[in-house]
């Protein structure tokens, strides 16, 4: 549908990269990975 809908495909287009833009930010991405880093040495040592 994206193909035969030029309107589809600009809505789609303006969301993906408001997506990007908010999910992918130094910030976020500093925030998970310091989320993954407690999660490992969380489970190191409880063993």
């Amino acid at each position: 549908r994206i193909i035969t809908d030029p309107e589809l495909e600009e809505k789609m287009g303006i969301e993906s990269k408001k997506i990007i833009k908010e999910g992918y930010t130094y910030k976020h991405m500093i925030s998970q990975f310091r989320e993954a880093i407690e999660t490992i040495t969380a489970k190191d040592s409880e063993e």
